[in-house]
């Protein structure tokens, strides 16, 4: 790997932030920090008086030992599982109480969190950073990598995987931003000698998250066997 694509391969990965593990999913799902925030963010949009901006997620606590493997185990920059708590700045119109918008956008946030990105969300956390003069405009958010809608690339069966995860409802296309190989779908085998895969997708926002991880999760054990251990990584959001 040349020096300038290991840089770029470097700030992708700081780009994407910390993996953010789904709540009760033994199978190995995460979601980046990066999709997390676009995805509440445009839940922040959806409200009046408000323009949500930074968005993060600290520990609530310790996180619980023992936690099951997958085949292919937590990245490096995997939060450990436990609850975490969302804290995000906000800027809030002037034109009515302060406590009518923080009161609304709290629910809403913990909500999307729990519901529709399926994270061990305990507690929000809201920062009133900015008082708007008028109506927050919509945000023009930096364009998103683009998800992989061609053909999935490798051979045998990471290709036939690749095609039945994408055709998967709430994908918007597999994606290759993890890791400078830049394979959307790793096989491997798991500890315990079964086969195990690795799948990195955007999604497209269209269902809950843990329905769309659950979705792919069948699609790659439809081509690799009902015994096989998926774990999915979640790196885009198209919402």
């Amino acid at each position: 790997m040349t020096e300038r694509r290991w840089d770029r391969t470097v700030r992708d990965q700081l780009a994407l932030g910390r993996l953010l593990p789904l709540a009760g999913d033994a199978g190995g799902a995460w979601l980046t920090e990066s999709a997390a925030r676009a995805a509440l963010r445009r839940t922040g949009e959806g409200l009046p008086g408000v323009r949500l901006g930074e968005v993060t997620f600290t520990a609530a606590g310790e996180a619980p030992g023992g936690a099951p493997e997958a085949g292919f185990p937590a990245p490096g920059s995997a939060r450990a599982p436990g609850p975490l708590v969302l804290t995000a700045a906000c800027g809030v119109h002037t034109g009515g109480p302060l406590t009518e918008v923080t009161d609304a956008l709290r629910p809403a946030l913990a909500s999307a969190a729990r519901d529709g990105l399926g994270l061990d969300v305990v507690a929000v956390d809201l920062r009133v950073t900015e008082l708007l003069d008028a109506e927050p405009a919509p945000r023009q958010e930096a364009p998103e990598a683009e998800a992989d809608g061609a053909d999935p690339g490798g051979d045998g069966e990471e290709a036939e995987v690749g095609r039945a995860v994408r055709a998967v409802p709430g994908v918007a296309g597999l994606a290759r931003r993890f890791g400078p190989v830049g394979r959307a779908v790793r096989l491997g085998v798991a500890a315990g000698g079964t086969r195990a895969v690795r799948v990195e997708v955007t999604a497209s926002g269209a269902r809950p998250l843990p329905e769309t991880v659950a979705a792919v999760r069948a699609a790659a054990s439809g081509v690799l066997g009902p015994d096989a251990e998926v774990a999915v990584l979640v790196t885009g959001w198209r919402g």
